[in-house]
């Protein structure tokens, strides 16, 4: 059901409250392409532990969808 909305912002049009969905399918596209820059930037360093490379980087912020 990628196609489908999944996460919705509402918005204030005309003194009433609507909302904007995006598919979980253009999140998870948002999210890949932001995640590939944030690492060609450096910004995700890579870390060794249990013999193994891992990658991490967390984001505090309210709940908003340009940070889901």
């Amino acid at each position: 059901m990628p196609q489908h909305p999944w996460l919705g912002t509402r918005v204030t049009t005309d003194a009433k409250d609507e909302y904007e969905w995006v598919t979980l399918q253009e999140c998870s596209d948002i999210v890949e392409n932001l995640s590939h820059g944030f690492i060609a930037l450096g910004l995700v360093p890579q870390i060794e532990a249990e013999g193994e490379t891992w990658q991490f980087m967390g984001i505090q912020s309210k709940n908003r969808k340009e940070w889901v």
